[in-house]
């Protein structure tokens, strides 16, 4: 099984639509961190979750930090 590791930190809908086409294309088994957005974007990160496993952190860290703590 193949993975696809997108940190994103304050993404705009722009991420459901990107994840929804990698999704609907390849076999990739697609994981979302949330790397300590705001509020406002969890709807984003929730409908993101029809499409890929989604992972949060409470706080912004290092991009590496992120794709590590996927693993």
């Amino acid at each position: 099984m193949n993975y696809l590791v997108l940190p994103a930190y304050e993404p705009d809908y722009n991420l459901i639509k990107l994840v929804g086409k990698i999704h609907h294309r390849s076999n990739f088994y697609i994981i979302v961190i949330d790397d300590g957005s705001s509020a406002e974007c969890q709807d984003i990160f929730a409908r993101a979750e029809d499409f890929a496993t989604v992972l949060h952190h409470p706080e912004q860290s290092r991009k590496r930090t992120s794709s590590e703590n996927s693993l």
